[in-house]
């Protein structure tokens, strides 16, 4: 596979072009906020227009709350993140052209784009074959009411509206969001939110 130089020009026109699937790697969370924000709102837009639009992030880094916030907005715009436990290098995979960067150099000349089908492919196998997009923490049910619960804290209701839709005791559904908020190990309802959309759990 022949790579030729990209600038970040040519990573913003191809992430802005993609037509079917558009994947991005990411060897920690943090590394998020490395990502041009131009590039972000391309790819949330190409999520909202029915692109495939996949974010790989290693298991290992913690993502801050600015990363959190980026990656929150991604997965509300439709973009699939996955959890990964093997360290992959920082690149594109753009309707199979794959976008490669020199290490802490996400928007410098240092990046390198290449189109090869079969090399693509092999990447995103090796990526969808990792444990832990496989491992998934165990959801609540749907039908539960800590599912329910579930749903009103990722949509934002505020407690009182929601504990009334659901006919539940405000006092109640607090403790509920408290208990879903521990096992999710998350500070806060937002960061609750987003880790839940991480685990899957607010899958149809």
């Amino acid at each position: 596979m022949r790579f030729r130089p990209a600038t970040s020009n040519h990573i913003h026109q191809a992430v802005r072009s993609a037509a079917q699937e558009l994947v991005l790697t990411l060897p920690d969370a943090a590394s998020i906020q490395d990502v041009r924000a131009a590039d972000l709102a391309a790819a949330r837009q190409a999520a909202r227009a029915g692109v495939a639009v996949r974010a790989y992030v290693h298991t290992g880094g913690a993502a801050g709350p600015e990363a959190e916030t980026i990656l929150e907005h991604l997965i509300k715009d439709g973009v699939t993140v996955r959890q990964v436990t093997s360290r992959v290098p920082r690149m594109w995979i753009v309707d199979r052209a794959v976008l490669a960067f020199d290490e802490g150099e996400p928007a410098r000349p240092g990046a390198a784009i290449g189109r090869d089908p079969s090399f693509a492919e092999l990447l995103l196998v090796a990526l969808d074959t990792d444990p832990a997009t496989h491992a998934p923490e165990p959801a609540p049910e749907p039908d539960s009411p800590d599912g329910a619960v579930l749903r009103h804290l990722a949509s934002g209701a505020k407690d009182t509206s929601a504990a009334r839709e659901m006919g539940m005791a405000l006092r109640t559904y607090r403790r509920s969001v408290a208990r879903l908020m521990d096992q999710l190990n998350a500070r806060s309802r937002f960061q609750a939110g987003y880790r839940a959309a991480l685990n899957e759990w607010l899958r149809p």
